[in-house]
């Protein structure tokens, strides 16, 4: 009798914990607390997987506010792949460099803007109709993300993808009322000025290229950018990005830089505050006297601009 019981017991044990999901970042899971999703009430590292399959939209953004310290941020959003049952997700205004959303098969709207991105994947999500990846402008944080691919979400009519380089539409997509906005966001730059430009992979690039239908509905924003369709984009080696390295990173003391000749450069801090600043940048500039953390790198030649993240250690 003792053992059958012992075996209910260590059972019920499994069962609980099956019911659980892990949440470790703290501020991650004390925005569910807050939001009244964790129906615990208690920071302890994990949520009812029932309370994360009982929602339908998730909004984390900017909950802290903005701060120079980084560890006022969310910095992991584990436990987000509990939220099955996810139609609209907006994630901004966190230090996170990685958005698993492979698990949100019904999400038809993500709003992934403002965070520390470098790739979104959202292969897995075919219901998907919005998404907004941009993280344009001088203040972190600042998605770095060069792509994206739509080839598998038929259903997209709309795109705000400020700053991307490459965007897949090859999903068989039809929807005249489809919305890309792809402008340069953040500088506040003449509207003469291009600020690199955007390629657009479609399923039948001659009739998008000759302004035929469904193509000549599509509303396409492009403020100090310039876009084109093609059947697959070759990005150009004579990008600014290609031209341009910047190291090491992290930096301590000095920071190499290869650059155009009369290129110039800012460092920015979180608040969007130039720390620094240097004319005609040539091969290195020194980090001296600026403080331990993460800064975004600006660098201008002629009409074109390029951001990097990086992190200076002392």
């Amino acid at each position: 009798m003792k053992k059958i019981l012992l075996s209910l017991t260590l059972l019920a044990g499994v069962t609980a914990i099956a019911q659980t999901t892990l949440v470790p970042d703290p501020l991650f899971e004390q925005a569910l607390v807050d939001m009244e999703i964790d129906t615990d009430g208690l920071v302890n590292g994990q949520i009812a997987t029932a309370d994360a399959e009982a929602v339908t939209t998730l909004d984390i953004s900017y909950l802290f506010g903005w701060s120079g310290n980084p560890e006022d941020y969310i910095q992991d959003v584990t436990g987000l792949e509990a939220f099955v049952n996810l139609e609209n997700l907006t994630i901004r205004g966190t230090m996170i460099d990685n958005l698993d959303v492979s698990a949100l098969v019904k999400l038809k709207d993500l709003n992934c803007a403002d965070n520390m991105l470098e790739s979104i994947d959202v292969s897995n999500n075919p219901l998907l109709e919005i998404i907004m990846v941009n993280g344009g402008g001088d203040v972190l944080p600042l998605n770095s993300i060069s792509e994206i691919d739509l080839s598998n979400n038929p259903l997209i009519k709309q795109i705000i993808a400020i700053g991307i380089g490459k965007i897949d539409l090859r999903n068989g997509n039809n929807n005249p009322d489809m919305l890309i906005n792809v402008s340069a966001g953040g500088w506040g730059l003449p509207p003469e000025v291009i600020v690199g430009n955007t390629c657009i992979e479609v399923d039948d690039a001659p009739t998008a290229q000759n302004g035929g239908a469904p193509y000549s509905e599509w509303t396409i924003q492009h403020i100090n950018r310039s876009y084109n369709y093609a059947a697959e984009c070759i990005m150009g080696i004579d990008d600014i990005a290609a031209k341009i390295s910047i190291y090491p990173n992290p930096a301590s003391g000095i920071l190499y830089v290869n650059a155009p000749e009369g290129a110039s450069l800012q460092i920015i801090d979180f608040s969007g505050r130039v720390v620094s600043q240097y004319h005609n940048v040539n091969q290195s500039v020194s980090l001296s006297g600026i403080a331990t953390g993460t800064y975004l790198v600006k660098l201008v030649s002629g009409q074109q601009v390029e951001t990097q993240k990086i992190i200076i250690k002392s």
